[in-house]
Parts: structure tokens; sequence; C-alpha cells
């Protein structure tokens, strides 16, 4: 399986190419050029175990090095990777977890991550110091009560993050009240990259035969559409076009 394949352009001097970065199951990383050369390999681990996701930074003349891949995996680390010399810049690790997904605010300041324990972890960018820990659903509490796959930073409002995994549900998070959670949506079953937001509307991917993609309104919490009301394939990966 391959869970995650993001692009990013890379400039030297006046070249200008197209490059994606391709993560498996067997835990290695590579840099491919869009004709399929192999320009850059980097391993994050040697347990055998899965890199789950892999994100470029956002470009920003504040964080420094502009060509920062960020790799995930199922041994719960956290790893910078300076592209053009394959060395690893940073490593952070997150305990008794299995980290599935990481995704940055639009400015880069700010990263979030998700796995098996039912948190959403936020972390700054330039002190690499966890910010906020979004508790799993406990009691009388919101949160997720299943595995993590997937969040996303709205691009207009910095300060709204969503969440989604197998516990069928979507959770709006206001990040200026400490993570509170201001919404939940119930209906997809996200097992992988697919939540996106353009505008106000959340796009979902899920893992069931039926009812495969749908929008949502991220103010009101209501479907806006639905694609795939007949059997379909199993989606692990969605995304709006052009949104990053």
């Amino acid at each position: 399986p391959i869970p995650c394949v993001p692009w990013q352009s890379q400039t030297s001097g006046q070249y200008q190419r197209r490059v994606h970065g391709v993560c498996g199951d067997e835990g290695s990383i590579s840099v491919y050029s869009r004709h399929g050369q192999q320009h850059y390999r980097m391993q994050p681990n040697t347990s055998g175990l899965p890199t789950t996701c892999i994100k470029w930074r956002p470009r920003s003349e504040s964080l420094g090095s502009l060509q920062v891949l960020v790799s995930v995996d199922c041994t719960g680390q956290i790893v910078h990777w300076h592209v053009p010399t394959e060395k690893e810049i940073y490593r952070l690790q997150e305990d008794d977890n299995q980290t599935y997904s990481i995704q940055y605010r639009s400015d880069g300041k700010m990263f979030a991550t998700t796995g098996k324990d039912c948190c959403v972890r936020i972390y700054d960018e330039n002190t690499k110091n966890l910010i906020n820990t979004l508790e799993k659903g406990e009691s009388q509490c919101i949160g997720h009560s299943n595995r993590v796959f997937a969040t996303c930073f709205q691009p207009e409002s910095s300060h709204v993050l969503v969440s989604g995994g197998w516990d069928n549900t979507l959770i709006i998070w206001d990040l200026r009240q400490g993570g509170k959670p201001t919404k939940t949506i119930y209906g997809p079953h996200i097992a992988g990259q697919s939540l996106d937001i353009q505008n106000d509307t959340i796009l979902t991917g899920s893992w069931r035969a039926k009812d495969v993609l749908e929008t949502w309104d991220i103010g009101t919490g209501k479907k806006i559409r639905s694609v795939g009301s007949q059997v379909m394939s199993k989606v692990y990966t969605a995304h709006f076009h052009n949104s990053r």
C-alpha cells in the first residue's frame, strides 16, 4: 500500500521541477520527479513498520530551509528531513502511540498529528514543542473514541481544526479556547488522508462501500452532497483540486 503521495515544486537557481514524495508499508520514503525518476530516499526507522504519512512543510522564509519533508510512522516517530541532502533535521517521539497523520497549518508555524490513542496533538513548528493535546472522549467529554486518521486546518480560520477517524465522527475544534470542541458531525468513516477543507466546505472520503465521498457545511454541520450511492471503491485519500 502507498498511503500518502504529496507533491511540491522545487526551485534550484532558475530551474523548477515538480516532485512528489511516496511512503510505503516497509517504512521507506522516496522522492520522485513527475516523470518517475527517483531523486532521494530516506529511511525513518529500521523496524519494518509502515511510514503512514508524509507532508511537505509549507514554504516560509521564517522557518529556514524550504525543502523539508516530515514523516510519521507506526513507531510514533515524527521526523523532519532536509530532502536535498537526505539528512534528518529533527526527531520527535510520541510514546505509546502509532502516529497515522500529520497536517500543517497554512503558514507552516503549527502542525497536528493523530494516531492510535484517539488524541490530536498540536505542535509549534519553530520550537517543536507540544502545545496542546486534544484528548480522547471520556464520560461527558467530547473527543474521539477510536483511531484518528486525519486532520485539516481551515485555511481562512487558522484557529479551526477538523479531525476524523474510525469512530464515524468529525470533530471541529477551536484552538483559541485551548482546543475546545465546538461541533461534531456524525457519518464519515475515515481510514486515511481523506479529509480536506475549501472555503466553508469539508470534503470527506470514507472506507466503506457506499456514500464514499461527502461534502459538509463547516458552519452548520449539515451534509451538502454525497457521491457514490452505488457500491464503489473504498477511499483512503481525498482532497480538493489545487487545495495544497
